[in-house]
């Protein structure tokens, strides 16, 4: 839908719970990898994962924002990364919602897709994921850089923005002092980039799924393609069910995938693979036993 806005890589089970509230006007929940986490240890590699590919730079108040992305072609479903940091040239220290890493529960800094249209792409692998409330502190001449992993979620001319959440006290008319969020300096100037993104996945950037009969699942992918999954189990337990969600999109070191492990009985693994610049595949595996 047109106008449609998505943090990228956050994903739709996610809960948190927020100290800054009531008085909380505008708190970034971003993620990921949305969704979602990002990619363990992609901080050191996301100048590769976006050499060649679009950036923009906003400086204000001493602070400054980068947001660099993936090289296209860009497709629907698509997995892609975005390699985002934020410096304090002030003597000043700032407070932000959110840890300074990718993640998917409460990360620093996120990228915002709107705009738009149908087709639009969810990815399947859907997670649970309860998430604590988390602050963290930029000290004067600190750099953040966050690599994030994340679908292209609808087709047609899209923007995405670079954004933080800061943390500033505020005091009620009542004279009791709390904490609120703010865009800070950035207001209405964040880092953007404006893309189109075709519905149709080019010939060549696929990647196959084939199960296994011992669950497990065969990947056929590209030699060039730098292969993330992501996962989800459920098995019944007693009492209830149990779910043992992956906590991002995580690096694959085998061309085979092995069912996790769950608690219980009567499994359904779910599972989404992806790698930068190919499309995301997904398929579900159901264990009776």
């Amino acid at each position: 839908m047109a106008g449609k806005h998505h943090i990228l890589g956050k994903h739709p089970r996610v809960r948190r719970a927020l100290a800054v509230a009531p008085f909380c006007v505008l708190m970034f929940a971003i993620v990921g990898v949305v969704i979602l986490r990002g990619v363990p240890g992609a901080d050191a590699s996301g100048t590769a994962l976006t050499a060649g590919g679009p950036s923009a730079r906003v400086e204000a108040g001493g602070l400054v924002m980068t947001l660099h992305f993936s090289p296209g072609p860009y497709f629907l479903s698509e997995l892609v990364a975005a390699e985002m940091t934020l410096t304090n040239n002030t003597h000043s220290t700032y407070v932000f919602q959110g840890v300074p890493h990718a993640n998917d529960c409460d990360q620093a800094i996120g990228t915002l897709l709107s705009g738009g249209k149908a087709p639009n792409y969810t990815v399947p692998t859907q997670r649970y994921i309860s998430c604590p409330f988390m602050s963290s502190t930029l000290n004067p001449g600190q750099t953040w850089t966050i690599t994030q992993l994340m679908p292209l979620t609808a087709s047609g001319s899209i923007t995405l923005t670079a954004q933080v959440g800061f943390i500033v006290s505020a005091t009620a008319a009542d004279g009791s002092h709390y904490q609120t969020a703010s865009e800070g300096p950035f207001a209405n100037h964040w880092p953007t980039l404006h893309l189109s993104v075709s519905p149709q996945i080019p010939a060549g950037y696929t990647i196959a799924l084939h199960q296994q009969p011992d669950h497990r699942v065969r990947i056929i992918a590209p030699s060039a393609a730098r292969l993330y999954w992501l996962y989800d189990v459920r098995c019944n337990a007693n009492p209830g069910f149990a779910e043992q969600p992956s906590p991002t999109w995580l690096p694959i070191t085998d061309v085979t995938l092995s069912e996790p492990a769950c608690p219980g009985d009567h499994e359904v693994w779910a599972y989404s693979v992806g790698a930068p610049g190919y499309a995301i595949s997904s398929g579900t595996y159901a264990s009776n036993a």
